[in-house]
This record gives C-alpha cells, sequence and structure tokens, in this order.
C-alpha cells in the first residue's frame, strides 16, 4: 500500500520517537518487501555451513544479504517489526525469509549438549 499503508506510518512515527529520545542513536530501516530476498536452498546452506576462510566468491556472494541482514542486528540496540495485519499472509512469508537468513548457526546461534542458544550479544551489559 506504500504511503498509505498504516503499520509503515506507525513504525516511522515509533521510529521518530525513538530518534527524538536518543538523539545518538541511529536508524535502519529496511523494507523487506523491496529486497529480494532469497529462498533458502542447497546452495546457501552449503555456503553457510563452509567455514568462512573456506568459502568461494560464489558462496560469499550467496551469503551477501543474509550478512547485511545479521550486521543490521548486530548494530542495533533495539528492533522493531511492522506488521499489516489485513495481508498477514503476505507479510509471514516476506517475514519468514528473513527470519532464515537471520538465523545463522555460527553468527546468532549455535548447537551445545542443550540445544540451540542464541549468541547474539546482549546489548544491555555493554551499557
Amino acid at each position: 500500500m506504500g504511503e498509505r499503508s498504516i503499520s509503515r506510518k506507525l513504525t516511522a512515527a515509533f521510529a521518530k520517537t525513538w530518534s527524538n529520545a536518543h538523539p545518538g542513536g541511529t536508524v535502519i530501516a529496511r523494507d523487506l518487501t523491496a529486497i529480494d530476498i532469497p529462498v533458502i536452498d542447497g546452495r546457501w546452506v552449503g555456503a553457510a555451513y563452509t567455514p568462512e576462510n573456506a568459502r568461494t566468491p560464489e558462496q560469499k556472494e550467496t551469503l551477501t544479504i543474509s550478512d547485511s541482514l545479521i550486521a543490521d542486528l548486530q548494530k542495533a540496540d533495539e528492533y522493531v517489526i511492522g506488521v499489516p495485519m489485513p495481508q498477514t499472509s503476505a507479510f509471514l512469508s516476506t517475514l519468514k525469509l528473513w527470519i532464515d537468513q537471520v538465523a545463522r548457526v555460527g553468527k546468532t546461534f549455535s548447537y551445545g549438549s542443550g540445544g540451540a542458544k542464541g549468541i547474539a550479544e546482549r546489548k544491555e551489559s555493554q551499557r
């Protein structure tokens, strides 16, 4: 719905309010519908499970969007996700693609004896 989207207006208003309250803060806006987020496939899985220093140029290219989206998460102290309510199925498919790209073993989670564990930094402990 572009400029007529209520969820876009709400998230923009939140970001503006947050920016006013945190003058030194940075807002990173991502319109997931404007990004061609690829579906996870065998090529992506192979690249993600190859050690970073052993990846081919093609594997690095395959993970470019994932790396960029993860970098956004690592930079942020807070996250806001705007959800268009009337068309949840369209949103959910886009959100699912985003989650698939940012949920990466060794980057945002690891496996251990207790199962999967988040490894993203807790920003609160650094304040």
